[in-house]
């Protein structure tokens, strides 16, 4: 399993100051490994927002108030250095007793709020454009600027072919 959270991208656009330009540091990235991310209230929310679009944009049919109460556990597994997050009723990992809790967040109303102008706004762009919708997914850089051997993430990238590209984070 990876050290980091499934959700984060290893070099997060949120990120970019600490590790990118000429002020950056990207000896930062490495020396993040082993170390868990709890965060903060504001990053969970973050955390959970970010999620909750991704679920809501790869399934349409996703009705925003199921979401209204979930509850999305923060935990890292000390043992094998370890850490992540995930929905308290998806949370498998819990049938092992090393992993520890360090944080929860339960999503409320003006969170689901503010997703659906989120997911709102993204399918209301990439419909009419006929382009492929990338959630959540490492795609090679070489499909949206054209330099080999690299990749990006980003929450929604949507490839037109033959076209630039448009990327959503958050």
């Amino acid at each position: 399993m990876d050290k980091l959270s499934g959700y984060h991208a290893r070099k997060p656009p949120s990120s970019a100051p600490r590790w990118g330009g000429r002020e950056g540091c990207t000896a930062s990235i490495n020396a993040q490994d082993g170390y868990p991310r709890s965060g903060n209230g504001a990053s969970r929310t973050g955390t959970c927002g970010h999620q909750m679009c991704a679920e809501m944009l790869l399934h349409p049919d996703t009705d925003p108030q199921s979401y209204l109460g979930m509850e999305m556990v923060f935990w890292v597994h000390p043992e094998s250095d370890c850490s992540g997050e995930d929905w308290r009723g998806r949370f498998s990992i819990m049938a092992d007793p090393c992993v520890e809790i360090i944080a929860t967040h339960t999503v409320d109303q003006e969170l689901i709020d503010l997703c659906m102008v989120h997911v709102e706004y993204v399918r209301e762009r990439e419909a009419p454009m006929g382009a492929t919708m990338y959630v959540e997914n490492s795609t090679p850089r070489d499909v949206s600027s054209r330099t080999p051997y690299q990749s990006t993430t980003s929450q929604v990238k949507s490839v037109q072919p033959g076209r630039a590209t448009w990327p959503s984070s958050t």
